[in-house]
């Protein structure tokens, strides 16, 4: 494999699921009056015990840090969050889901749920554990691929210098 294959196959795989979160998340974000941006903060929020900087919110990359401020300030106009500056290091924001955002993340998990029932529930607990390794490989492999490339950068940068 080539890395114009590589990018072309990778760029396309982004884009498959992209338009996969698209087809299952906005449908369940628009049953509790919610943009997709707004659910994925809270499914992401969720997952880290409803507790996370905005820094190091995944869902929020590639938003400027005004549309970052905007998107958690009505979450929290609107009773799902609660923004606190953090006592180690003032810059920082630290969101916490409040009572009415865990019930909200419960409510879109049961439609997720559902939702899925039909796909899970066509597949054999073969399949089922062949599909978590392939996306457990997958991962691993994107993250060596990282790797190598962060480590071809910095080092063209010190023979540039």
């Amino acid at each position: 494999m080539t890395g114009v294959l590589l990018k072309d196959r990778l760029y396309h795989f982004r884009n498959d699921m992209e338009d996969a979160f698209d087809s299952i998340f906005a449908p369940i974000a628009e049953t509790e009056g919610l943009t997709q941006a707004q659910a994925q903060l809270l499914f992401e929020l969720s997952g880290h015990d409803g507790e996370l900087t905005v820094g190091r919110i995944r869902c929020l990359r590639g938003q400027s840090s005004g549309n970052r401020s905007t998107l958690c300030k009505r979450m929290e106009q609107r009773g799902y969050l609660a923004r606190q500056r953090s006592c180690a290091d003032e810059r920082c924001v630290v969101l916490h889901l409040t009572a009415q955002g865990w019930e909200t993340v419960r409510r879109m998990e049961a439609h997720l749920e559902k939702r899925c029932a039909p796909f899970l529930g066509s597949m054999t607990e073969a399949d089922a554990q062949k599909l978590q390794e392939s996306i457990d490989i997958l991962s691993g492999w994107i993250g060596t691929l990282v790797a190598c490339m962060s480590e071809r950068i910095d080092q063209n940068d010190k023979e540039k210098q």
